[in-house]
């Protein structure tokens, strides 16, 4: 475990003095009482790969981007900030990548309600109705002004 403060300075010293070159893959994690953040990174001249983690409050989503030491960790860091709403400070376009414009939820949170934003007709045998947005119809709530 690396503390956030320290993320950054750690991994660039991975990079620059112990040679791990490539960042295999990384996400995030609930744990319910605070946010996790993990990260596999290799080296391919030392033959080896090192798995790092970051435990972040769960009032304060965020840590510092490794997407200036490694490119890969960009689509990584946005995907992880779509999911789990964590920050990733300093990242160069961080924005959702997979749900719509103006999904006011993160799915991969253990506090998301999937029936709330998908209602089963109970009365109708079960038989789910057709598909809607999976968005917020109040833009106010979203933080748009012209709503």
């Amino acid at each position: 475990k690396v503390p956030r403060e320290k993320l950054l300075e750690f991994c660039t010293f991975l990079k620059e003095k112990l040679l791990f070159d490539h960042l295999t893959c990384m996400g995030g994690n609930d744990l319910r009482r605070s946010w996790e953040v993990f990260y596999h990174i290799s080296s391919y001249r030392n033959r080896c790969i090192i798995q790092i983690r970051c435990e972040l409050p769960r009032n304060d989503p965020s840590v510092d981007s490794l997407s200036l030491l490694w490119g890969g960790a960009n689509w990584h860091e946005r995907e992880t900030y779509d999911m789990y709403g964590i920050v990733f400070n300093n990242h160069p376009k961080l924005e959702r990548v997979l749900s719509p414009e103006g999904t006011d939820f993160f799915p991969f949170r253990k506090d998301f309600k999937l029936l709330d934003h998908w209602k089963i007709d109970w009365e109708n045998k079960g038989k789910r109705p057709p598909p809607q947005p999976l968005v917020s119809s109040d833009r106010r709530k979203m933080g748009d002004a012209d709503g």
